[in-house]
């Protein structure tokens, strides 16, 4: 940076108040005590349980056929822009959606028609797919 011999001395002040400044104000001393090992867990747990919670609120189900699996119906998601939180285990040919708010799963059951995991719509993507 090039200044002119006057106007030199704006920055050299201008500088030295900026520290002088810093140097005033004290930040507080870092925080050496850290949670112990079980603390961190029941804050965990407490946390976890109170999302699962949460996302046992936001569901849909749909029946699926067996030929689809858990990769087919993620990339299926990933074309709808659908955001899950998790994919429950197949039980009786349903399978339970979870999400982690109402929004989402209100787009999803607007996206995602009832029959959607049926064997002929696994066949159609299977084909778009490759």
């Amino acid at each position: 940076m090039h200044l002119h011999f006057n106007h030199r001395h704006f920055i050299y002040n201008s500088i030295i108040e900026h520290f002088q400044a810093l140097s005033q104000h004290q930040s507080p001393p870092p925080r050496t005590h850290k949670r112990s090992r079980d603390a961190l867990k029941r804050r965990n747990k407490i946390r976890h349980n109170a999302l699962k919670h949460e996302q046992q609120q936001f569901y849909i189900k749909r029946n699926i056929d067996i030929h689809w699996k858990p990769k087919n119906i993620k990339q299926l998601f990933a074309q709808y822009n659908i955001k899950y939180a998790r994919l429950s285990e197949v039980h009786k040919h349903v399978i339970k959606i979870h999400f982690n708010n109402p929004k989402d799963r209100d787009h999803a059951d607007e996206q995602l028609p009832t029959d959607i995991f049926n064997e002929e719509h696994f066949h159609q993507y299977s084909h778009i797919e490759q």
